[in-house]
């Protein structure tokens, strides 16, 4: 059959041609498509890697962002610990200065203060002056008072007020007529003498101390009031007034 068509080619040469023509129509067009097809396939396989690269960059970055976030992290609970332990540090020091500050204003007579103590009595006297007897025997005087204040400390007293005037470092008393002065206040009998402390030390001190043998003979004649009496709850209310230091320095 091919010798037949080879022969029918060969006796007619428009055949020929023809049968020419058609064969490198269909060598083209299979040029054509393996040049497609190879296109196709390139584009393929570069826009797969052009896929893979950025995504691998893209999880390599948010890996290390992430590495960088969790160290962050890690630093600021780290310097959290330390501010609250430093906190919990200066807390306590805070405390203790408050302690410090609370101690020394009632050492300093800044504050009111309550607890067990004493409670002198002191009164002018209320009888007719004896055969020879002389006025300022049924007096109370300042020397009275000072003699008092001084036992009460001897014997243990921690605060101490006449009054409801609160005795401070600058204290003073002295009598002005029938008036007694203490500190910034005129005060006149009775008087009552409020102090916190050691009772049975205050207590004792007061019936012992010679300073006081004068006071107590004349309370013993009826001359003057001199009274002591025991409570578990006394009251030293705050000193009010003023407090000056002009040449006093610390050390530093």
């Amino acid at each position: 059959m091919l010798r037949r068509v080879f022969f029918s080619i060969s006796q007619s040469p428009s055949n020929l041609i023809r049968a020419l023509g058609w064969l490198v129509i269909g060598a083209l067009l299979g040029l054509i498509l393996s040049l497609r097809l190879a296109q196709t396939q390139s584009f393929a396989s570069s826009r797969g890697s052009s896929l893979r690269e950025p995504v691998a960059d893209v999880l390599a970055r948010l890996e290390q962002e992430q590495a960088v976030l969790r160290e962050g992290v890690e630093a600021r609970r780290r310097t959290l610990a330390q501010v609250e332990e430093q906190n919990g540090s200066r807390s306590g020091m805070l405390k203790e200065i408050e302690n410090e500050i609370l101690l020394n204003h009632v050492l300093a007579g800044l504050t009111e203060v309550r607890g067990p103590g004493v409670v002198v009595t002191l009164a002018d006297g209320e009888r007719p002056l004896a055969q020879g007897e002389r006025p300022e025997a049924v007096i109370i005087h300042d020397y009275d008072v000072i003699d008092i204040i001084n036992a009460l400390w001897a014997g243990g007293a921690e605060a101490i007020s006449i009054n409801g005037e609160r005795l401070v470092f600058g204290s003073y008393i002295y009598c002005v007529g029938s008036t007694l002065v203490v500190g910034e206040r005129r005060i006149s009998t009775p008087l009552v003498i409020a102090a916190i402390g050691d009772q049975a030390g205050m207590s004792r001190v007061l019936a012992q101390d010679p300073e006081l043998e004068y006071l107590r003979r004349r309370a013993s004649e009826r001359a003057v009031v001199f009274q002591v009496v025991v409570q578990q709850q006394v009251v030293c209310p705050a000193y009010l007034g003023a407090m000056v230091h002009e040449f006093a320095r610390t050390g530093d």
